[in-house]
């Protein structure tokens, strides 16, 4: 056990990029889904339209909440694959589109699994402690987690149902409300530095980042981490 954790009562995980991709930010899994779909653009383009489709689903009501993750994903890749035909960077026509949603969305779907699995054994291990996930996520979060059977968690705290969104520190003061612990009590692990380490830090947490491929550049001061690991399966190492 890291030292900094001896006093460690409770865990608040980020999901996406943490549970599901081991530090990698979705962005290059969703870019690797449609090379896999025949599917390539330059830097730029793609950026665009990966940027476009997650705005669409953060302002319009296109993810229910009966959505599993592999839904999700299709409707994802379906929004980035019309963008980049908007902006002239493919020419399909609408049937070729949806076989390439669909061939992209499924690699995803895969790759979350795949990671997911590996994320069940952490916390199977470290499943003697109290808890709570906090994501930025469309309000389905019940659908995805019954779908990969992760059923770990005391508490869901979900942006878009309470109102608030990562960076702002107030939605881990819900997750700390949850778990009904003092904050310094309580470990936040997430892959983001500025959306989970600096605000979990800023109100008292612990904190443990799972540093790997983010968007863009890494931070200089990574002072705010307790801890810093770049696979999933440290984690046990350090809070036992």
């Amino acid at each position: 056990m890291n030292e900094n954790f001896k006093n460690i009562k409770g865990i608040i995980f980020d999901y996406g990029g943490t549970l599901d991709s081991e530090g990698r930010h979705w962005s290059y899994i969703l870019r690797e889904g449609l090379k896999e779909a025949g599917i390539e653009t330059d830097n730029d383009t793609w950026k665009d339209a990966y940027v476009f489709a997650e705005r669409a689903l953060a302002k319009e009501r296109i993810i229910f909440e009966e959505d599993t993750f592999r839904d999700v994903m299709l409707k994802k890749t379906g929004i980035e694959i019309a963008r980049l035909s908007c902006l002239g960077a493919i020419a399909l026509s609408d049937i070729q589109m949806k076989e390439c949603s669909a061939k992209a969305s499924e690699y995803c779907y895969n790759y979350a699994a795949n990671c997911i699995e590996r994320s069940r054994k952490v916390l199977e291990e470290i499943g003697n402690r109290n808890m709570v996930l906090v994501t930025n996520f469309y309000g389905n979060i019940q659908s995805v987690l019954r779908d990969f059977r992760l059923d770990f968690f005391k508490e869901i705290v979900e942006s878009s149902r309470v109102g608030v969104r990562k960076p702002d520190p107030r939605i881990y003061e819900l997750g700390v409300d949850r778990l009904g612990m003092d904050a310094k009590e309580i470990v936040v692990v997430g892959d983001s530095y500025d959306k989970d380490i600096i605000p979990a830090k800023a109100i008292g947490c612990k904190t443990v980042w799972l540093q790997g491929e983010g968007w863009g550049k890494a931070p200089e001061d990574v002072s705010a981490a307790d801890a810093v690991i770049t696979s999933i399966a440290r984690l046990p190492q350090i809070l036992l």
